[in-house]
C-alpha cells in the first residue's frame, strides 16, 4: 500500500512531495472502487456479520444446525450491483426488509439468494422467476407463508428452509419446477406442511433432508420425487404419521460417493413404511432408528441390497421378526456391505410367517 510521506523541512520539496503524495493515494482509492462481481451483496445493518449465516453442509450429525452452501458462502465484503433486462448479478444477502426494494425488478438472479434474520412485514417479488445457485430462508419472521415468491421456477442449486418463525407453509411455491442440488426443510417450530413442492421431480444433489419440525403433519409435497442423488433423511417430526410423499421414490444414493443413506429415524408418531415399496437399492446406510410408533416396515420389503451398514433399532413397537425377516431377504439377495444392527425393538414374535 502506499503511505503518506511525512513533512519535509524543504518546504518546495514538501509541496512537491505533498501534490505527488495526493494524487497517488487518490488514485489508490479510486483502483478499490467498481463491481465486484463474485462478491455477495450484503445489505441491512449486519453487513460483515456471517456468524449466524445458514449452514446445513455436509457434516450433520445432529439436525439442530446453522447453514452454509461451501461455493456461496457470504464473504465479508460487499459489492455493487447490476441489473440489466432483470438480470441481476451476483449473490445477496439481506437481513433487513426494508431493503428487498434492490431485488423488487429482478427476474433472475445469477448467484444465490439469502434471508437471514429478516423480520418481514410482507415479501413480495412477483418478477422472480430463476434463482441461479441457492435459496436459503434462515431466521425470519413474520411470514405464514412464501406467496410472494409466487414466480420462483428454477433454483440451481439449494433449498434451505431453516430455523423460520411464524413459517406455516411453503405455498407460493407452486410453480417451482427445479431444485439443481439439495433440499432441507428443519427446524421450523410453526411449519404444519410442504404441499407447495408437489411439483419437484428429483433431488439430484447429495441431500434431502427434512427434520424438526414438530408441527409438520405430513411430507406429501414430495410425492412427485422418484430420485434423490444423496441421502433421503427424515428425522425427528414428531406428528407425522406415514411417509406416503414417498411413494415415488425409486432410488437414492446414486450421485453421491459420500451421502447414500435412507435414515428414517426419531418420529416419534410414525406407523409405518409402507410408501416406500418401490425403492429396491439403498447404496449407503438403511437405518430406521427410534420411531416409536412404527409397526411396520413391510414397506422395504423389495430392497435387495444395502451397500453399507444395516440398522433397525429402538423401534418399541416393532416386531423384532419384521427387521429379522428383511435382514434375511436382502443378504439372499445382493446383501449388506457393512455392519448389522437389530436391538431395541418388540419382542413380540407376531410376524406373518
Amino acid at each position: 500500500m502506499f503511505h503518506k510521506p511525512s513533512a519535509c523541512s524543504s518546504f518546495p520539496l514538501a509541496l512537491l512531495l505533498g501534490f505527488l503524495c495526493s494524487t497517488l493515494w487518490g488514485c489508490a482509492q479510486d483502483g478499490n472502487t467498481g463491481h465486484i462481481a463474485n462478491e455477495v451483496v450484503e445489505v441491512g445493518d449486519n453487513q460483515g456479520s456471517n456468524d449466524a449465516v445458514v449452514d446445513l453442509d455436509e457434516d450433520i450429525e445432529s439436525d439442530v444446525t446453522s447453514d452454509s452452501d461451501d461455493s456461496n458462502s457470504p464473504s465479508d465484503s460487499s459489492g455493487s450491483s447490476t441489473m440489466l433486462n432483470g438480470r441481476c448479478e451476483g449473490n445477496y444477502l439481506f437481513t433487513l426488509a426494508s431493503e428487498l426494494a434492490l431485488i423488487e425488478n429482478c427476474h433472475e438472479i445469477t448467484g444465490s439468494l439469502t434471508f437471514n434474520g429478516v423480520v418481514f412485514e410482507s415479501l413480495d417479488l412477483p418478477r422472480l422467476t430463476h434463482i441461479g445457485e441457492s435459496l436459503f430462508i434462515h431466521e425470519v419472521q413474520g411470514l405464514n407463508s412464501l406467496v410472494g415468491l409466487s414466480s420462483l421456477e428454477h433454483i440451481g442449486k439449494h433449498l434451505k428452509v431453516t430455523n423460520t418463525a411464524d413459517l406455516e407453509s411453503l405455498d407460493g411455491l407452486e410453480n417451482l419446477r427445479t431444485i439443481g442440488n439439495e433440499l432441507y426443510v428443519t427446524e421450523n417450530p410453526d411449519i404444519t406442511q410442504i404441499d407447495a413442492l408437489r411439483f419437484i421431480r428429483e433431488i439430484p444433489g447429495r441431500m434431502m433432508h427434512v427434520s424438526s419440525n414438530p408441527k409438520l403433519q405430513t411430507i406429501d409435497g414430495l410425492e412427485s420425487i422418484t430420485s434423490v442423488g444423496g441421502s433421503v433423511r427424515i428425522w425427528n417430526n414428531t406428528l407425522i404419521t406415514h411417509v406416503d410423499g414417498l411413494r415415488s421414490l425409486v432410488s437414492v444414493g446414486l450421485n453421491s460417493e459420500d451421502y447414500q443413506d435412507l435414515d428414517i429415524s426419531y418420529n416419534s408418531s410414525l406407523e409405518n413404511l409402507d410408501a416406500l415399496i418401490n425403492l429396491e437399492l439403498v447404496p449407503g446406510t438403511l437405518k430406521i432408528f427410534d420411531n416409536r410408533s412404527l409397526v411396520s416396515i413391510e414397506g422395504l420389503a423389495n430392497i435387495r441390497g444395502v451397500g453399507q451398514n444395516f440398522t433397525i433399532s429402538d423401534n418399541i413397537g416393532l416386531p423384532n421378526c419384521e427387521a429379522q425377516a428383511l435382514l434375511s431377504s436382502i443378504e439372499s439377495d445382493q446383501g449388506v456391505g457393512g455392519e448389522i444392527s437389530i436391538e431395541g425393538n418388540s419382542n413380540l414374535e407376531n410376524c406373518d410367517n
